[in-house]
């Protein structure tokens, strides 16, 4: 296969947000192919923008929250129909108190081990692992 017969991977970021064996998630506003679903927030990085950066901004867009952005804690890959998505999961703290806006209806904390139980996009689905794992070393244990 020629390299040009793969469609470019677009770049996207989630922002996991931990405390007490708990995850920061929140539901997308119903329509698309994951309304409805409950996320890890983020987004597409914009041209000339860092993934750093990409975070702050989609934070503030659709949570009305600053956060600091610690590390990457994993990655998984997706497509959404012909588009082909590589997401980066990056450990955030919130500088705040996040909100519902029109993108989301709802925001919860949920323990770890419901992640696996929950409708999730397969874009973050594929992060569970390295969630719980990063958790995990920061609790030096079992969550």
């Amino acid at each position: 296969m020629q390299q040009g017969d793969n469609p470019p991977v677009a770049r996207s970021v989630a922002g996991v947000v931990l405390r007490s064996h708990q995850v920061f998630l929140a539901r997308r506003a119903p329509g698309g192919s994951i309304g409805g679903k409950w996320e890890f927030p983020g987004g597409k990085i914009e041209p000339g923008e860092s993934a750093s950066e990409a975070l702050v901004r989609e934070f503030e867009e659709e949570l009305g929250v600053g956060v600091e952005v610690d590390r990457a804690i994993g990655e998984s890959l997706f497509s959404d129909g012909s588009r082909r998505f590589r997401v980066t999961a990056y450990h955030v703290v919130f500088s705040g108190v996040p909100v519902t806006r029109g993108e989301h209806t709802a925001i919860e904390w949920f323990p770890l081990e419901m992640l696996h139980s929950l409708d999730l996009p397969d874009s973050d689905r594929g992060l569970i692992a390295s969630v719980i794992e990063f958790a995990r070393s920061l609790e030096g244990g079992e969550p």
